[in-house]
């Protein structure tokens, strides 16, 4: 069975989920690599805004479709 990977838990600081733990998961790392996303392009703390599809569940997170940088750069790692 084919998995996306998930990402680690990660505050969230949205209007409704401020300070909860949410859980996200993306796009496998060859599709990431093609939409320019590299092991670097993120470091420890850094803040970004993920623009994600929520869980059916209602759980906190989903899958994510894009994310944006401080910088104002813009990542779409949309699943495919």
């Amino acid at each position: 069975m084919d998995q996306s990977p998930r990402v680690d838990p990660a505050q969230c600081r949205g209007r409704r989920r401020q300070g909860e733990e949410c859980g996200f998961e993306i796009a496998r790392p060859n599709v990431l690599g093609r939409r320019g996303w590299s092991k670097k392009i993120l470091e420890p703390g850094d803040r970004i805004s993920i623009t994600y599809h929520p869980m059916r569940d209602g759980s906190h997170g989903g899958a994510v479709v894009s994310v944006t940088f401080p910088s104002g750069k813009t990542v779409v790692v949309q699943f495919t």
